[in-house]
């Protein structure tokens, strides 16, 4: 007993190697005992500095399997002697399972641990009190770093009650003072008597917290502090190769009565409160809770980040940076790089992409500059957000043109965004985009898809062909099987990805496959939209504790269907990107097919709606079914005739209508609403204005009544699309066409030199 409180202080001290000396000892006296064995684990890790993660797993893991053994020996014992008395816990898993789930936090193995700790908050009620908040507070980092807010909700609830942190309790909290907030730290067993401590460098057992800046940025959960999710992430998992078992439907009953909490727990609540309503973008309501935090605290850098955070999500965007500017100057040196990236979001909703890309630079090589301290500590795994800002690159160089450098960017954050739907789609936008600009030097996929070998000369020359596809899954057009672990091999070696529309027709089949995994399109009715609205426009009422519930199921409502929308949205995209792919690749019945599936969907917006149609009509008319392509562009024109004349204008109104209903907030005239602003850029990629878009839908008319022979039809449609844009090259050469084909050269080639500037 001496050796272990002596071993436990000097463990305190960060004396590692002394207290590795009396552990040693302490184990000669207790062969394989699990919990020396844990803490000579925890010991050597700190020792090490950190560096292998996955050796003290490993570890863990076998504690758990030793804890678990000895316990069935110990039951069974008991039983052959026929004793009704329980024997004492004496294998207590609540400590290594715990530090489990934090090593896998670190990691951003959110799955991993989600999967680990939701079986200890299901079963809190025997655990040891400081463990069990604990258990709370990182099962409610977790949560909230995986977008999972119904778990976030009900863990929330737990510790409300359980400590007394009502919100009516927390408006006259007192003792405003300056508080550190401390990361989530391992605790160490004792090696004898089998309690639990909180192992720190400070002298009281620290709360376990979100790591400074942690989920601060700005845009929540999922994405990881950054906008990589533009205006549709869905929000999955990090880590996808683990099943996640879902919450009991009922939080664990409140039978122990707890302290009254400290200044500290109640500034934590508050900044897990306004995590939680910023995810759920209930944002009236956060800006009370960011008041509350900001009183008991008024410098504390979470808070702050979060008020940017909030101010960022309502699109006063200049508000947001003069508040993460002044971040800079107080935050530690491993948030700083967070906020340079948090800046270059602000400046890319700005429409300065050129300054973005500039700070997200920066975030990097700050970034690359912490990997090389020594020694690690655990929570730098955790603070290294580098992956999200690489995929911030990727988008910002994908929008200014440059897809080959954005693909490259893109690349470099696969491991941590592989699971996500929105991530295979930018990377087949780069290929797309690539070809527009010319870039891709094989535009088919018959040379990967065909390998021919000569043979012989002259009249005995032959062509020998493979038995079998080099790549069935492009040759037949079906989908894969999973996503874990198919990126080419190029991308995972750190070489370049050979851009094709080959290859983008495989990243959008895999961007589809993780959609209909997570959740079918049939899901969203077609009321959730309207519904989602009107129970968005509830706030939380502190004075009656059964309308907060009534509120809190209606802010989880409104989050799960507008998930449900994003993810239609997605499917939408990709359906449309697949339907073009495949008329690049000569596959006209599998566009089809695609075009078609995308104008089924729930949420189709007018833009997407057009271009479905135009490449259903193209991959018509490639298979020799001109009338059917006639309907699908006439379909276009009563659109048209119905609408002003702008898609993407009414698709933008309709979404600043939703996005101001929804987010009940009230933004300031000088900032331009972000899910607006995200629509915009997500259009922006086929360029189209309704004038381009109305003089295109002429010239494909002029093209079906020209392989109809309807020559007089075609240059009446031709015409058309000349006198709504003048400039148009698609509408010069469908006039030169119609010219020749007429026979009237001279008429053609006036115009031809008389347009020699277009492109």
């Amino acid at each position: 007993s001496a050796l272990a409180k002596e071993a436990a202080a000097l463990y305190e001290k960060k004396s590692y190697q002394e207290c590795l000396s009396l552990l040693q000892q302490i184990l000669a006296k207790k062969e394989s005992d699990p919990k020396v064995i844990h803490n000579i684990a925890l010991a050597e890790f700190y020792r090490d500095g950190c560096t292998d993660p996955y050796k003290l797993l490993d570890v863990l893991e076998q504690v758990k399997r030793t804890c678990e053994e000895l316990a069935r020996a110990a039951d069974e014992q008991l039983e052959g002697i026929g004793n009704n008395v329980t024997s004492p816990n004496d294998y207590d898993l609540s400590i290594p399972t715990l530090n489990t789930a934090i090593v896998y936090y670190h990691l951003k193995q959110y799955a991993s641990a989600f999967h680990v700790v939701e079986p200890l908050f299901a079963n809190i009620e025997p655990v040891d009190e400081s463990c069990a908040l604990q258990i709370c507070l990182l099962m409610l980092d977790i949560a909230l770093a995986s977008r999972k807010a119904e778990s976030a909700a009900l863990v929330l609830h737990y510790v409300e009650k359980s400590y007394g942190l009502g919100q009516s309790g927390l408006e006259n909290a007192a003792n405003v003072q300056q508080l550190s907030v401390v990361p989530p730290t391992l605790a160490a067993s004792s090696a004898l008597d089998g309690k639990y401590l909180g192992i720190t460098s400070s002298p009281a057992p620290p709360l376990v917290t979100s790591p400074i800046g942690e989920g601060s940025s700005l845009t929540q959960g999922s994405g990881e502090e950054t906008f990589e999710e533009d205006a549709l992430s869905i929000g999955l998992e990090i880590d996808g190769s683990h099943s996640v078992r879902s919450l009991p439907t009922r939080v664990p009953a409140i039978e122990k009565s707890h302290p009254a909490p400290g200044t500290e727990l109640k500034l934590l609540m508050h900044l897990y409160r306004v995590r939680f309503l910023l995810l759920t973008h209930c944002l009236k309501t956060v800006k009370r809770e960011v008041k509350s935090a900001l009183n008991l605290s008024k410098d504390n850098i979470t808070a702050l980040l979060l008020k940017a955070q909030l101010e960022y999500l309502r699109g006063n965007y200049r508000k947001a940076m003069k508040l993460l500017t002044t971040c800079i100057a107080r935050a530690e040196n491993a948030v700083v790089p967070m906020i340079l990236s948090n800046l270059g979001c602000v400046y890319h909703y700005l429409r300065k992409d050129q300054t973005a890309a500039l700070f997200f630079a920066k975030a990097l090589q700050r970034y690359s500059s912490m990997s090389k301290e020594r020694p690690l500590k655990l929570t730098t795994f955790s603070q290294d957000k580098s992956l999200s800002v690489y995929y911030n690159c990727g988008v910002v160089q994908l929008l200014s043109g440059n897809p080959v450098m954005a693909s490259r960017l893109l690349q470099e954050s696969y491991s941590m965004f592989y699971t996500r739907p929105l991530f295979w789609l930018r990377l087949a936008e780069c290929c797309i985009s690539a070809l527009e600009k010319g870039l891709l030097t094989d535009v088919s996929a018959r040379k990967e898809e065909v390998k021919v070998v000569v043979v012989g000369k002259g009249r005995f020359r032959r062509l020998v062909l493979p038995s079998g596809g080099s790549n069935p899954s492009l040759v037949s057009g079906t989908q894969p099987d999973n996503v874990d672990g198919v990126f080419p091999q190029d991308g995972k070696e750190g070489k370049p990805i050979t851009l094709s529309m080959a290859i983008a027709k495989r990243f959008l089949q895999y961007a589809f496959l993780l959609l209909e995994r997570d959740g079918k399109p049939e899901e969203l009715a077609a009321g959730t939209e309207t519904e989602a609205l009107v129970m968005g426009n509830s706030e939380v009422s502190p004075s009656s504790g059964a309308q907060e519930g009534r509120d809190a199921a209606s802010t989880l409502a409104s989050f799960t269907a507008e998930e449900k929308l994003e993810a239609a949205m997605i499917r939408v995209c990709v359906l449309v990107d697949l339907a073009f792919v495949e008329l690049c690749l000569e596959n006209p019945l599998a566009a089809l097919s695609n075009a078609e599936a995308a104008l089924q969907q729930h949420h189709v917006t007018k833009a997407y709606s057009f271009l479905a149609h135009v490449y259903a009509a193209e991959a018509l008319c490639l298979l020799d079914r001109i009338k059917e392509a006639e309907g699908h562009l006439e379909k276009c024109m009563m659109d048209w005739t119905s609408s002003s004349g702008d898609f993407l204008e009414e698709d933008t109104a309709a979404a600043t209508q939703k996005n101001g209903d929804h987010n009940n907030g009230d933004a300031s005239s000088g900032g331009e609403d972000g899910s607006s602003r995200n629509l915009k850029e997500q259009m922006n990629f086929a360029r189209f204005t309704g004038t381009q878009a109305r003089a295109s839908l002429y010239v494909n008319f002029a093209a079906i009544h020209a392989m109809q022979g309807e020559l007089l039809q075609a240059r009446q449609c031709a015409l058309q699309a000349l006198a709504i844009a003048p400039g148009s090259s698609m509408a010069v050469l469908a006039m030169v066409y119609v010219e020749l084909s007429q026979g009237r050269t001279k008429e053609a080639v006036t115009m031809l030199k008389r347009c020699r500037r277009l492109s």
